[in-house]
């Protein structure tokens, strides 16, 4: 249906930065309409989220998504990205090829957003070709909040110069401990 489409578009929650204000928004596609868009809807949901991510970066706030490295390959993304945009690419097409995510990295990079994708839970930073401008951490359920705050720990005392998210946090407790190690945007579950 499509009241039901719509509710996994763009939901926007606060991400806090170190000193506690909010410094912007994630948006989020639900997985499964990631999965299951196609063509032309395929097009719209990513210029839905790219307009809604704009807007807020242009007025001076972060904007964070994650999408599949290919949609951002597609000619209408170009011209939506800018400056204050924190794109976090998915490698998890089996079809994409090496090349074609570097391709969809430094595409997010000429629009001038910045290009990142999620760490490994167990504190790996992923693929490193190209090197990301950040790295997003999100706890699962099979790795407990004690190892993401630990790969945190790990990964930052590693890569100071990176800029690393972290989302779906339990708590403020957690989100102020992530933010203390160096995570400088947050989210709570």
């Amino acid at each position: 249906t499509v009241a039901a489409s719509l509710a996994g578009l763009g939901a926007r929650r606060p991400l806090l930065s170190a000193d506690g204000a909010v410094a912007g928004f994630e948006f989020r596609l639900s997985d499964t309409l990631m999965q299951r868009a196609q063509g032309p809807a395929q097009s719209a949901h990513l210029q839905a989220i790219l307009l809604a991510m704009r807007a807020t970066a242009v007025a001076g706030r972060v904007a964070l998504t994650e999408l599949p490295a290919s949609w951002l390959l597609k000619p209408q993304a170009a011209p939506l990205l800018c400056p204050g945009m924190l794109i976090c690419l998915r490698r998890d097409e089996a079809s994409l090829e090496p090349a074609a995510f570097r391709q969809a990295v430094y595409a997010v990079r000429a629009g001038g957003a910045h290009a990142g994708w999620a760490a490994d839970p167990l504190g790996g930073p992923g693929c490193i070709d190209p090197e990301p401008d950040f790295l997003l951490f999100r706890p699962t359920e099979s790795v407990p909040i004690g190892a993401t705050v630990q790969a945190f720990r790990s990964t930052v005392a590693s890569m100071p110069r990176l800029c690393f998210v972290a989302t779906d946090l339990q708590g403020l407790e957690v989100i102020a401990l992530a933010l203390t190690l160096g995570v400088r945007f947050a989210r709570g579950s």
